[in-house]
This record gives structure tokens, C-alpha cells and sequence, in this order.
């Protein structure tokens, strides 16, 4: 079920965008139900989102694939927790995502910390009479899950080639069976020889 915000010239201001570039971040199909919905006057822009609603009325984005981000709007609270299927260490998009926000002037300086949970990082976002700051961090979240994409993509590459040189590596960076001649003992290093202060305790 998509989560419809409507938003204002003021938010979009608050977030750093311009009304053009709501275009840009629009990615769902007309025709998917679930994702982020934005009223912006008489425009309705559906966003590509993994996001829902929970029972207490906060908001969980799922779309990184190391974190869940949950917003606690009756905390100002915005909550991080590595997911269990996390492939890489969770900490860095974690930091990553914060300081954009704060960059930004999304959070109140200074209340980034660790959480209750385990490898958890929360921080908090400031109250305003003036404009919905619920809306511009969806927003700034959106931005943010967009540009952690590509790096994401160059990290995962990154390791795919990796593995791949291991697992294939190129005819120059391979040696035959019998090529190299067996030694009882080969290189500098003597691998047998006793550590200096074990000799004298056994």
C-alpha cells in the first residue's frame, strides 16, 4: 500500500530541490500500487519506494540492502538497524546517510548516537510550525537511497570482480601443476622455526 504525502513549495525549498527535479526522482510505473505518492498542487508524482506504514503509525523504508530505516514521527526520531541478511558491514551507510541528512540541516546538531538495538544508529530531526518535516526527510531519504544506489552497484562489482579473479584468473596469473618444483622448505620466511618466547617455556 503506497504512503501518500502532500508537500509544498516550502518543503521542497527545505530539502535543497526545485519543483523540476521532482520529475527526476520519479521511477515507479503508473500502474504499481505500492511506493511513495506525492501531492504537489495539482501533480500527483509516485516515487519507487520499498516503504509501509506500521501499526503505530511509523514509517520503515526498506529499500538499502544493509539497513532499515524507520521514522518515529511522535519522537522527531529517525531509527537505523542493519538487516540480518546484510552482506556488507551496515555501520558506513548507516554514518553515510545521517550526514547527509545533517548536511543537509534535516537533523538537530549532535544527536546522532547508538541505539537500543545492536549495531543500531538513530539521530533526531528538528520540530517546525512552518513546514511538514516529516515530508522533507521522505524526500531527503529518497535523494539519498538514489545516490547510495550507485555506490552500492560499484561496491558489489567491486567484489564480483574480485571473486572472479580467484575463481578465473587470467592464463599470465596462472601456474600449471608441476611448473613450480616442490621444496620441502621455500621463501624467506621460516614458517618451522620456534617463536622466541615459547623456546623458553616448554
Amino acid at each position: 500500500m503506497a504512503i501518500t504525502i502532500t508537500i509544498t513549495d516550502k518543503e521542497i525549498d527545505a530539502a535543497g530541490m526545485s519543483p523540476a527535479s521532482l520529475d527526476g526522482l520519479s521511477g515507479a510505473k503508473p500502474e504499481e500500487k505500492d511506493g511513495l505518492k506525492i501531492v504537489y498542487g495539482d501533480k500527483l508524482i509516485k516515487l519507487k519506494l520499498n516503504i509501509r506504514k506500521t501499526l503505530d503509525n511509523n514509517i520503515v523504508i526498506y529499500d538499502h540492502p544493509s539497513i532499515d530505516i524507520i521514522i518515529i514521527p511522535t519522537k522527531n526520531k529517525i531509527f537505523t538497524v542493519p538487516k540480518q541478511e546484510a552482506a556488507f558491514d551496515s555501520y558506513p551507510s548507516q554514518d553515510r546517510y545521517f550526514k547527509f541528512l545533517d548536511d543537509k540541516g534535516a537533523l538537530v546538531r549532535g544527536t546522532t548516537r547508538s541505539g537500543v538495538i545492536l549495531n543500531s544508529l538513530e539521530s533526531f530531526y528538528p520540530p517546525n510550525n512552518k513546514i511538514d518535516v516529516l515530508q522533507v526527510i521522505l524526500l531527503l531519504t529518497k535523494r539519498f537511497m538514489d545516490k547510495e544506489n550507485e555506490f552500492i552497484s560499484v561496491a558489489e562489482n567491486y567484489e564480483e570482480n574480485v571473486e572472479d579473479m580467484y575463481v578465473n584468473p587470467d592464463e599470465e596469473d596462472v601456474t600449471e601443476l608441476g611448473e613450480i618444483p616442490q621444496k620441502a622448505r621455500k621463501g624467506n620466511v621460516n614458517v618451522y622455526q620456534t617463536a622466541y618466547g615459547i623456546l623458553y617455556r616448554v
